[in-house]
């Protein structure tokens, strides 16, 4: 048995010093590719989220100031669109839009009067049904945002009217009961069109606009076990609204938007172990600059799609890619989960295959924590390890996959 085990330990270190440098070439050679174009009209202020591998847009303004309750499947493992029963809300303008254990939720927006609603629906993929569930319990509107923790949206921010009549409460949604409940204010008081995402047990919500006339850049962390917010850095790039985001290997890239005057295709990495921001991530000169698209990640590949900018409304869809375009389709797909993070006495580790290599390392490279990974759900111990900053690498035959997880 020490035999075995000793080849497999010598098999590891032979991986881990061939496939970290692949792994690290590919993350400096991140770059965009163009996709299939979204069917249908070209909109902004659509909606989207994404449940297996798949990603579903739709609703949002079109030309004319028409607002519509179209909803499209995009597939990446075919690059292609495929139109899917039409949304029954009626909220199609800004909505609010999120997914929970294989299930899609669509809220709140505008209807073709302007009047703001409060229903909520549930999208069901696999029979392509839509089922009404208790509405939003707080003020109707548009523009709000949202993030997920667990089983549970945390929904607030938006406008309630024309003009400058912005909100700054928050809720959260409980999907297995079925159930809202009102949590604590966000501190960055009136918000309309910011972006919000999750990264770990922790949401995040930032930029916007605050009345009619100041984009923002503020950021803030949501943490749902002490319903307490903190700031963080602001975002680096200029004050702005209607931006959107994906997430990357635990990292947020943040980008796109509107400060009144100008439109942005730029994009900002926030590292939530750092606590701060990257340098900006540019835009190929196809990539146009615009507000009110839709993002979103599909197996740590980022997608933008749709949007306005200056006097065109858009269908184009783009691919962002850690790693070199064409890699992904060629390359074993891991995608690991680390929770909690922050952890203090113990971290769950989830993968969508076994037989996987894992080291938990310093940061300085010491290696403090090695096993085998043989189910796809597996609990490491933490305990003895002191508080602070830790690397862990999950390897397999054909790749490394690097996390960071805080010890607290």
């Amino acid at each position: 048995m020490s035999g075995i085990t000793n080849k497999k330990e010598n098999k590891m270190k032979k991986l881990y010093l061939l496939l970290f440098a692949f792994f690290a070439f590919n993350i400096v050679n991140a770059q965009w590719t163009q996709k299939s174009s979204m069917s249908g009209a070209g909109r902004y202020a659509g909606i989207n989220f994404t449940i297996n591998g798949k990603a579903y847009v739709g609703l949002g303004e079109i030309y004319n100031g028409t607002f519509v309750n179209d909803f499209w499947e995009y597939d990446p493992s075919t690059d292609t669109w495929a139109r899917k029963a039409d949304y029954p809300g009626r909220g199609w303008y800004a909505s609010t839009a999120f997914a929970v254990n294989g299930k899609g939720y669509v809220c709140l927006g505008a209807d073709n009067s302007v009047n703001c609603q409060n229903d909520l629906w549930e999208y069901s993929p696999v029979t392509d049904t839509w089922l009404q569930k208790t509405s939003f319990p707080g003020a109707a509107r548009y523009g709000a945002s949202c993030f997920v923790i667990g089983d549970s949206a945390f929904i607030g921010t938006g406008s309630y009217g024309s003009g400058s009549n912005y909100l700054y409460d928050l809720w959260m949604y409980v999907t297995s009961t079925n159930s809202w409940t009102q949590k604590a204010d966000f501190p960055g008081n009136n918000r309309n069109h910011a972006t919000a995402f999750t990264i770990g047990h922790y949401g995040y919500l930032g930029t916007g606009i605050s009345n009619s006339t100041t984009p923002t850049n503020d950021f803030w962390r949501y943490d749902k076990n002490t319903n307490e917010w903190s700031g963080i850095p602001d975002f680096p790039g200029l004050p702005r609204m209607k931006v959107i985001n994906f997430i990357l290997y635990d990292k947020a890239y943040v980008g796109t938007g509107y400060d009144l005057t100008t439109y942005y295709n730029d994009f900002y990495e926030y590292d939530p172990v750092t606590n701060s921001w990257g340098s900006v991530i540019n835009a190929p000169s196809g990539l146009l600059e615009r507000c009110s698209a839709v993002g979103f990640t599909i197996n740590n590949i980022g997608y933008l799609a749709t949007g306005f900018t200056s006097n065109d409304l858009l269908t184009d869809l783009w691919a962002y890619y850690p790693y070199p375009a064409g890699t992904p389709l060629n390359r074993p797909i891991i995608d690991p989960k680390l929770y909690p993070n922050p952890a203090s006495t113990d971290v769950t580790v989830e993968t969508s295959k076994v037989n996987i290599g894992l080291t938990i390392c310093d940061l300085n490279g010491q290696v403090l924590v090695k096993r085998i990974i043989d189910n796809k759900k597996t609990r490491i111990d933490i305990s003895n390890l002191s508080k602070g900053v830790y690397i862990v690498k999950l390897i397999t035959d054909e790749v490394v996959v690097i996390r960071k997880m805080i010890k607290e």
